[in-house]
């Protein structure tokens, strides 16, 4: 849809100069957001990881000591 060079004024040139900068602010905001949400997320999985490893190690050695009782 093409606009015409008469019905474009510098108002709304302006006008649409402000919304894309607000924009291209608003899209670096909820990059550094996203990105320090992966790194949450990353962290994350490596304390659970570090949860279920310890908790099969307990597992087996809790196994090991009943085996020898029983």
């Amino acid at each position: 849809m093409a606009i015409s060079k008469d019905s474009f004024s510098e108002l709304d040139a302006g006008r649409l100069l402000q919304a894309v900068e607000t924009l291209t602010k608003e899209v670096c905001i909820l990059n550094k957001r996203v990105y320090d949400l992966e790194n949450q997320l990353s962290r994350g999985k490596g304390v659970l990881s570090g949860i279920v490893l310890v908790s099969g190690c307990f597992g087996a050695v809790l196994t090991a000591i009943l085996q020898k009782w029983w």
